[in-house]
């Protein structure tokens, strides 16, 4: 009996630690994903500028430029004005795929959409104010984005440690 109720307390601590763990690295990996998309957002408004004319142009450094061509999508950002209608985006159909988010919620905020055969699109909604009140920017991550790396093995981590537990 002293064997069994050992046993037992000892696979309910695994399971509860295997579980602590599953947790933290789901929230890490949900913080990186926060941080990224905040930077992201934050390098498109940097290169965002008002002309003395009231229009926004966006002038994306070199480096920016070329790591949003090598994502082949993976990464997308659209520029919209105080009207709502998208003035510089990339790829050149981001603004329709995020229009079911940003189009119903004008808010700032992070969001995510299910594309069929593509996977989950991370993304966010910031307020452009210091450019000009009423501007937004929206900047998304794909699944297949530079992070991804990041994701397979915090992915394949937790399914390890799952398997542990089960043997």
């Amino acid at each position: 009996r002293l064997v069994l109720r050992l046993g037992t307390v000892f696979g309910v601590a695994l399971l509860l630690a295997v579980g602590v763990l599953i947790f933290e690295a789901s929230s890490r990996m949900a913080s990186l994903h926060d941080r990224a998309l905040r930077q992201q957002a934050d390098d498109i408004v940097a290169a965002l500028h008002l002309q003395p004319n009231g229009v926004l142009r966006l002038d994306l450094p070199n480096e920016l430029r070329t790591a949003y061509a090598r994502a082949g999508g993976g990464y997308l950002y659209v520029v919209y004005d105080v009207t709502g209608r998208p003035v510089a985006q990339y790829p050149d159909n981001a603004a329709p795929r995020i229009a079911v988010v940003v189009g119903r919620n004008r808010a700032p905020g992070y969001f995510s959409i299910d594309e069929p055969g593509a996977g989950v699109l991370f993304g966010l909604v910031v307020d452009a104010a210091a450019v000009r009140p009423g501007v937004r920017v929206a900047v998304g991550q794909g699944s297949i984005h530079g992070d991804v790396l990041v994701d397979s093995l915090i992915g394949e981590f937790m399914v390890e440690v799952a398997w542990v537990v089960l043997l």
